[in-house]
C-alpha cells in the first residue's frame, strides 16, 4: 500500500506538482521537470498555489523553472561569453559595441518580462539619444534578436519578444560642421608643449582635410603613407574596448569594405605629416629602450597606441582656446564633407574620401548641410537665364529690356 502511495505521489509530481506545509510555517512547492525536482517556497497556501500555477505555465511554454533570473544586461554578458570562443576578435568587437548600446537603454529590464513594445521604444531612444544610424540599428537588432532566439532555445524565455520589432527610420539630426574659416581658426590653437599634445595639429589637420574617422587615424602606420605620391592607404582601425573582462586596444579592418581605401593628401597636410615624423623621431630618442616599435603615425610618449579619449580631451581644449562651440570629434568628418561640397567638389570624390558604399549615402547626408550650396545653385541658374548678379535695379532693367 505504501509503495502504491509513493508511485501516485511521483506521478503527481511529474504532471501537477505538489504543495506541502513545512514545520517552520512556510509552504513548499515541488515539481519535477526533466528528471529534476524543483522547490519554491511561499509564506502561505495562496502564494504557493500561484507559484505552482506559474511554474506549470512556464513548463508548458518550454521555460525551465530553474532558469537564472537574468536581467537583459546580465544575459547579454553571458551570451557573449558562451559565443566568445567561436567568433573572431573583430566580430566580437562589433557584437560588444552593439550590445553596449542595448545595455544602456534596456539593460536593467528583466529578461523574462521583456516585451516587444519595450524593445521598440528602446530602439527609438537609441536612435534619438545615442545618435545611432539606421544601418547601425539594423545590425544591433540582428544581434539582439539572435541572442534572444538563443534564450528561447535554452529555456530562459518562452518566446522572442523582438520577433515582430522593426527598426524605423527617423529624421536625421542636424550635423554640426565647421566652416573653412572656423576650421582654420581651430588649427591655430591645437599645438601643445608636450609630444602627445603637439601631434594634435597633424591629427586634426588630417581629419578636417580628409574626413578620416578617429579610429582610422589612430590605426595609421608609416607604411600606409606614400610621401612621394602624397597618398594614405586606410587598412585598419583601432578601438579601445573591453574584451573578455580586459580593456585593451584592438586593431580591426575598417568599418566596411568601402572604408578600406587609398586617398590623396593635399600639400599642407603632407607638411604636417612630415613635422609629425620629425617630432616622433625626437620622442623616440627620449624614450630610449622604453619605446614600443609599432610604426604608428600617432602614438603616446612611448610609441604605443594613442588613447581615443585623450584625442577627444585635447580636441575639446582646442575648441575652447579657439572660442568655438562644442562639437563632437566625429563632426570633423562632417566638416570635411561640408567644406568640400561647398567648394563644388564632385560628390563622387567626397564619397571616395569618406569611404561610403554609395554616392546616395553621401548626398543624403551632406547635400543639405551648407545653405551656400543651394544659394550658389540659384545664383548660377540666375546667370544661365541671362541676368546679371548685380543689384535688383539692374535685374529689373534687364527684365524691362527683355519685354521691350
Amino acid at each position: 500500500m505504501a509503495d502504491n502511495k509513493r508511485k501516485r505521489q511521483t506521478r503527481r509530481d511529474q504532471g501537477e506538482g505538489s504543495i506541502t506545509k513545512r514545520s517552520d510555517g512556510r509552504w513548499a512547492v515541488s515539481i519535477r521537470i526533466r528528471g529534476k525536482r524543483i522547490f519554491k517556497y511561499a509564506k502561505d497556501e495562496k502564494e504557493a498555489k500561484a507559484i505552482l500555477k506559474a511554474l506549470k505555465k512556464e513548463i508548458e511554454q518550454g521555460v525551465k523553472p530553474d532558469a537564472p533570473k537574468f536581467t537583459v544586461a546580465s544575459y547579454l554578458e553571458y551570451w557573449l561569453k558562451v559565443h566568445r570562443a567561436g567568433i573572431r576578435d573583430s566580430t566580437y568587437v562589433t557584437y560588444t559595441t552593439c550590445i553596449k548600446q542595448i545595455m544602456l537603454v534596456l539593460g536593467s529590464n528583466r529578461l523574462s518580462s521583456l516585451s516587444g513594445d519595450q524593445i521598440q521604444l528602446g530602439y527609438i531612444k537609441m536612435q534619438k539619444e545615442l545618435g545611432l544610424s539606421f544601418g547601425t540599428m539594423k545590425l544591433t537588432h540582428t544581434i539582439f534578436r539572435a541572442a534572444l532566439n538563443d534564450a528561447v532555445k535554452w529555456g530562459y524565455i518562452a518566446m522572442n519578444p523582438a520577433r515582430h520589432v522593426e527598426v524605423s527610420k527617423i529624421p536625421r539630426t542636424h550635423h554640426h560642421a565647421l566652416t573653412i574659416e572656423q576650421a582654420k581658426q581651430l588649427l591655430r590653437y591645437t599645438d601643445g608643449d608636450t609630444y602627445v599634445s603637439s601631434q594634435m595639429t597633424c591629427l586634426l589637420t588630417l581629419a578636417i582635410a580628409t574626413g578620416m574617422r578617429r579610429g582610422e587615424m589612430l590605426g595609421l602606420k608609416w607604411g600606409d603613407i606614400d610621401m612621394d605620391a602624397k597618398t594614405v592607404f586606410i587598412t585598419r582601425t583601432v578601438s579601445y574596448l573591453t574584451v573578455d573582462g580586459q580593456t585593451k586596444y584592438i586593431e580591426t579592418p575598417p568599418k566596411t569594405d568601402y572604408s578600406k581605401r587609398r586617398i590623396q593628401i593635399p600639400d599642407f597636410v603632407m607638411a604636417e605629416i612630415q613635422k609629425q615624423k620629425a617630432r616622433q623621431a625626437e620622442q623616440r630618442l627620449k624614450a630610449g629602450p622604453g619605446w614600443e616599435v609599432r610604426d604608428l603615425v600617432f602614438s603616446n610618449a612611448f610609441g604605443s597606441y594613442f588613447n581615443p579619449r585623450s584625442v577627444s580631451r585635447y580636441f575639446e581644449l582646442a575648441l575652447k582656446k579657439a572660442g568655438l562651440e562644442h562639437i563632437r570629434f566625429h563632426d570633423l568628418r562632417h566638416s570635411a564633407a561640408s567644406i568640400l561640397m561647398a567648394m563644388n567638389v564632385h560628390p563622387k570624390v567626397v564619397q571616395e574620401l569618406l569611404g561610403h558604399s554609395s554616392i546616395s549615402i553621401t548626398m543624403n547626408i551632406y547635400s543639405h548641410t551648407d545653405p551656400s550650396l543651394q544659394r550658389q545653385a540659384m545664383d548660377d541658374l540666375h546667370t544661365k537665364f541671362g541676368f546679371k548678379n548685380d543689384d535688383d535695379d539692374d535685374d529689373a532693367n534687364a527684365v524691362g529690356a527683355k519685354k521691350k
